[in-house]
């Protein structure tokens, strides 16, 4: 698990195993992501379960240390959830570390999912500019069902998700009519050669009908 990454504008994170359950054994997990000089790297967590208590007992069994800047102490997170100031996470630099440590006493839990983003401040943009946030972000993170703009930033999926729910109805739409029209065709066919098959019984039948020899006609006076 971890690696180094570069040369990428957004990607995603996420424990060993995930979405099952990290094991409870001692493992390290380090990535490092660079990205273009002038740019920042805004990290948001999509999902976070990690066993401990911040506030009570701290994080001895599992942690996700954040390094916003790599000459600073980390931000240590662990718990059932994330305090709004943890939830998206936007580093000094163009370089951004993330840390996931589990101890041997851990007991293992679902662990973690978080996207990052390329972004730049300011309002020259000659990208995709969030309509909340502001951030200048690549085109590609546009409709890829991720929040590059920011979790409470849907400016880059919002003309999507109408465009696919279109997109998805007439496929749906299409499909179920195509359907409908076979169905209806064979019907036809089936009844029309139904029809002519009883036509055809009919006809053999007449013609095989034995004919009946015209009986004289008696008059009365033929007995007189």
């Amino acid at each position: 698990c971890g690696r180094n990454i570069s040369e990428l504008t957004e990607g995603v994170l996420a424990s060993p195993g995930f979405p099952g359950s990290y094991l409870p054994s001692l493992q390290v997990c380090n990535w490092f992501i660079t990205v273009r000089p002038h740019h920042k790297i805004l990290l948001s967590f999509l999902f976070f379960l990690i066993e401990g208590d911040p506030e009570r007992r701290g994080c001895p069994g599992a942690v996700v240390r954040v390094y916003p800047e790599l000459g600073e102490p980390p931000m240590e997170l662990c718990g059932e959830s994330l305090a709004n100031h943890s939830r998206e996470i936007l580093s000094s630099s163009n370089i951004m570390k993330i840390s996931f440590v589990t101890a041997d006493k851990a007991v293992g839990a679902k662990g973690f999912q978080a996207t990052w983003t390329e972004i730049k401040e300011g309002t020259k943009c000659e990208q995709f500019q969030c309509g909340f946030s502001k951030f200048c972000v690549s085109e590609s993170a546009k409709c890829n069902g991720l929040p590059n703009c920011g979790l409470e930033d849907e400016s880059d999926e919002e003309d999507c998700r109408t465009i696919h729910g279109i997109d998805v109805h007439l496929v749906i739409g299409l499909a179920f009519g195509g359907a409908i029209l076979t169905v209806i065709t064979m019907c036809a066919i089936f009844h029309r050669k139904c029809k002519r098959r009883r036509t055809h019984l009919a006809t053999q039948h007449h013609r095989n009908q034995p004919k009946i020899a015209a009986t004289p006609h008696i008059s009365i006076h033929d007995h007189v």
